[in-house]
């Protein structure tokens, strides 16, 4: 009996691939794990308006490279002025 190969999804998903770390913009969710951060945390920070910018394309909600860098300079600056 030959043995059938099972597709693998997360194979090709790009972001179980590290391919995220090349994008110049990420997801909401590709934002939070490479910053260590929760989705629903993120989600209670942004009701008190800290977290980075994010942009509308195509119904989704992206953070660019440079607004994240942008986030991590201001929380920097926050946490050394506190």
């Amino acid at each position: 009996m030959v043995a059938k190969k099972k597709a693998k999804r997360n194979q090709r998903d790009p972001r179980r691939l590290g391919a995220d770390a090349e994008c110049d913009a990420m997801m909401i969710e590709t934002f939070c794990r490479r910053h260590s951060i929760s989705i629903s945390g993120y989600y209670v920070l942004r009701t008190k308006g800290l977290t980075p910018r994010e942009t509308v394309v195509g119904g989704r909600r992206l953070i660019t490279k440079e607004s994240a860098a942008a986030w991590r300079a201001e929380r920097e600056a926050a946490s050394t002025a506190a």
